[in-house]
């Protein structure tokens, strides 16, 4: 319901101030409505951003405590300094233009989305075990502090403190981004870790039992080239393919089923990202998903194997490996109970 007067239902700022504090009140208002609209004030939401405040501090405090360590520039350290100049550029971006309820959204929610991330990917239970990468999560926290300055001022200016940082934060410079520490490589990634997570626990929550072993098939190199000549094309036409990859000593209807299916989900498809991943190669992918498997098996408490869609020695009782696709390897699971289960390809 609006506030008025005739309803009853109007907060005293100094009440709601002192209830939920300053920041919190400031957040909870420019987080609901662009400018210019009207906000949406929720007690509720102002409560949660209090406790999401106090949960920063904590993390700061953490932060603070922990003793120097040297970053060992491995893919997640990576990722997060590549990621931490997006923020930059796009909170920049969106404070010029006055949009403040997207600039909080990076700050406080897609900014701690990323330090979780970061964290399951070192392999870390808690902030407090991530030591080792002292240096990097340092960096990132005083950048996170600089940005917070305009959206919560005075918690802005004690996490600031915590960090034993010289002066006031309203009065440091304001963030650039780093180009030299943008990583489009890492960031994508993980964004394919991330997908491929995400697909595996579709899988698992169709899959009777717990799952001893989970395999994975990256797809055949002459599928990366049909992808390669398709997304080169402004308006690629399947006889074009087949004529292209003629040479080939592939299954020529298995191809051709293959590009049909490329071509008509094109309109849906990110190109550009796509066309990158695609330049990376079928190398590049398992060795990522090889690197990956300590991750893996630990999110899924299970064994995982990784597989070229063509190795002489794959194991693939179920012939799952012909489903996988550049970008996205098909997956077959085993469950405790038997050496044999529902599989999906993602």
């Amino acid at each position: 319901r609006k506030m008025s007067k005739s309803l009853g239902n109007i907060i005293p700022l100094r009440d709601a101030i002192r209830e939920y504090g300053a920041d919190a009140l400031r957040i909870a208002v420019v987080s609901t409505a662009e400018l210019l609209q009207d906000a949406n004030f929720s007690p509720a939401l102002a409560r949660a951003v209090k406790g999401f405040l106090e949960k920063l501090l904590s993390q700061y405090r953490t932060v603070s405590s922990m003793q120097d360590g040297k970053p060992s520039w491995d893919r997640a350290e990576r990722w997060l300094m590549s990621r931490l100049q997006r923020i930059i550029e796009e909170t920049t971006e969106a404070l010029e233009t006055l949009n403040i309820r997207k600039a909080a959204q990076f700050v406080l929610y897609q900014m701690d989305n990323d330090l979780n991330w970061f964290l399951r990917r070192k392999g870390y239970q808690s902030l407090k075990e991530a030591s080792e990468s002292s240096e990097i999560l340092k960096r990132f926290m005083e950048t996170r502090a600089r940005l917070l300055t305009p959206l919560a001022p005075y918690t802005a200016e004690e996490v600031w403190s915590i960090l034993g940082m010289p002066g006031l934060v309203c009065e440091a410079s304001w963030p650039k981004p780093d180009s030299s520490l943008v990583d489009e490589e890492a960031e994508m990634g993980e964004e394919f870790l991330k997908a491929l997570v995400d697909d595996t626990k579709n899988v698992l929550r169709v899959v009777p039992g717990e799952p001893s072993r989970i395999i994975y098939y990256v797809a055949s190199p002459w599928k990366w080239r049909v992808y390669e000549l398709i997304l080169a094309s402004d308006k690629p036409t399947l006889r074009d393919v087949m004529t292209r990859l003629k040479k080939l000593t592939v299954d020529r209807s298995a191809m051709a089923r293959f590009a049909k299916s490329l071509i008509s989900s094109l309109p849906r498809m990110d190109r550009a990202s796509t066309q990158f991943w695609i330049k990376l190669g079928p190398d590049h992918e398992f060795k990522l998903l090889n690197e990956a498997k300590r991750f893996l098996s630990e999110v899924f408490k299970a064994e995982i194997l990784v597989y070229n869609e063509e190795d002489s020695n794959i194991y693939d009782p179920k012939g799952r490996a012909r489903l996988s696709k550049p970008g996205r390897p098909a997956i077959y699971v085993e469950v405790e109970t038997q050496r044999s289960s529902p599989c999906f390809t993602a």
